[in-house]
């Protein structure tokens, strides 16, 4: 079977060509013709790349539009906005986080190639996700979308793949929200906790697994809480005493149970100063 790709070049050809038609000034300046399917005709730079594997990859824009139709349409988002404590988060974290869990359950049984493809992903990004591209990256810098073939857990959609695969319980269930809702359970900010998912659940090597990723963010969240504040971070304390710990004991080769024990008694460390 084959999967639509985006190269390098086109990638970045396809965000010029958005960036020039952005109506400037206004509060949403992506909203028109910028998210038109067939925008400017760019969809003449969609390749192909074969792949063993013979599942067809179904309708993606199709299910994109279920999930943004869902999100924004349904009120989801705004809802979540509206639980904040105090000063509301900017929509844009929300909605990536909001969109986590569903990108991955949407995109995890894909074909492997695809999934490691660079290509694919920046089809995805500057395509049937450019509604969520432009509404939490409207910059749309190379890091953002693509346009570079490096730093690819800084893409959008790579990184909310990641936050929702190292969130998903077996039973569908997801600790991707989980971080806010403990923070607004305490009456704390929103703040902190996209600096939270990006810095070490995201992008840490010794959380690769999920099973460790769910212990941190199990740890972190459980009485009692550790949480990041201005003056105290304290979940940047215990991500780096567990990142020290993985230099001699390798986390993701434990179990989940066992990784949760070592890293509990990091946190009575950490909360112990």
């Amino acid at each position: 079977m084959t999967y639509p790709v985006i190269s390098l070049i086109d990638g970045r050809k396809i965000r010029d060509e958005l960036l020039a038609n952005y109506d400037k000034g206004k509060k949403n300046p992506y909203s028109d013709k910028v998210l038109d399917k067939d925008f400017g005709d760019l969809s003449k730079l969609i390749g192909e790349a074969s792949c063993a594997d013979s599942q067809d990859i179904g309708d993606l824009y199709f299910e994109s539009q279920q999930i943004m139709d869902e999100l924004l349409g349904g009120g989801v988002l705004d809802a979540f906005l509206g639980g904040a404590v105090g000063k509301k988060s900017p929509s844009g974290e929300c909605l990536e986080e909001l969109l986590a869990p569903r990108l991955f359950a949407l995109l995890d049984s894909m074909p492997n190639e695809a999934l490691h493809d660079p290509r694919f992903w920046r089809y995805l990004a500057l395509f049937p996700f450019r509604w969520a591209l432009c509404a939490r990256e409207p910059e749309l810098q190379d890091s953002d979308f693509g346009g570079i073939n490096g730093k690819r857990n800084y893409w959008f959609l790579v990184r909310a793949y990641q936050w929702g695969r190292k969130c998903a319980e077996k039973d569908g269930a997801t600790l991707a929200h989980q971080v806010r809702l403990t923070r607004r359970a305490h009456k704390l900010s929103d703040g902190y906790v996209i600096d939270f998912f990006h810095s070490w659940i995201v992008r840490s090597r010794w959380c690769d697994m999920s099973h460790v990723s769910k212990a941190f963010i199990n740890s972190a969240t459980s009485p009692k809480e550790v949480f990041d504040a201005s003056k105290d971070r304290q979940v940047s304390k215990l991500a780096t005493r567990v990142g020290q710990i993985n230099n001699n004991i390798c986390l993701n080769a434990l179990t989940q149970d066992e990784a949760q024990k070592i890293i509990d008694l990091e946190k009575i460390k950490v909360l112990a100063v």
